[in-house]
């Protein structure tokens, strides 16, 4: 396909991540998103204070794709009662977010067609990033990181995308419990890693770099 049907064709697929995003986040009780807002450090006390859209997003990306406590992922809890035409484009976003996963990827390079290559740092694999705003905005040797879903040929995000360096790496690392620490295989498919990370990137401040919308 040329550049105007791929991006045609993600932002199809984007709205319909964003719509299942919806409902799955209406489907989680409160208190599992207030855990994860005091995990963040985003909470007053029985109030979740975010001080812009993005941390708000971070927040409900991670509540719904990397809960620390959940026995299953709301997503596949979704799953098995929605009825969706097996064929269909929402039924296959969907098993896409089922399968989502956590990376850190570094920006290498404009894809030839459209968004971008980028290197997952901790599967040491190179992957096709769909993303139209951080194609434009985002320098190559960027780092970001994110849950990432694989479908058509491409990768795309679920919700937020958090900038990170060293340092963040570093707090998110220093916070980890030695019992949890692994192979960078392992790290990414851990979900309380995933929230270190996020915790670290709030922390620091690293969100107020966000200008992809």
């Amino acid at each position: 396909m040329d550049r105007d049907a791929v991006v045609a064709r993600y932002r199809h697929l984007r709205q319909i991540v964003v719509a299942h995003n919806s409902a799955v986040l209406g489907r989680l009780p409160r208190q599992a998103i207030l855990d994860e807002a005091r995990f963040l450090g985003l909470s007053a006390g029985k109030r979740i204070v975010a001080d812009s859209d993005d941390a708000l997003g971070l927040l409900f990306d991670l509540a719904i794709h990397s809960p620390r406590h959940a026995r299953s992922r709301a997503f596949e809890r979704y799953r098995n009662s929605a009825r969706l035409p097996a064929d269909s484009d929402e039924a296959r976003v969907l098993d896409a977010l089922c399968a989502a996963r956590f990376s850190v990827c570094r920006i290498e390079r404009r894809h030839d067609v459209a968004g971008l290559v980028a290197s997952d740092l901790l599967r040491n694999t190179e992957l096709w990033l769909m993303d139209v705003s951080m194609e434009a905005t985002a320098p190559d040797g960027f780092a970001i990181a994110a849950h990432l879903i694989a479908i058509e040929g491409f990768s795309m995000t679920t919700g937020m995308a958090v900038p990170v360096n060293r340092d963040i790496l570093d707090d998110a690392l220093s916070d980890l419990p030695a019992r949890r620490a692994g192979t960078p295989e392992a790290l990414a498919d851990d979900p309380l890693f995933a929230g270190l990370i996020c915790r670290a990137a709030l922390a620091c401040g690293a969100m107020d770099e966000i200008a992809f919308a």
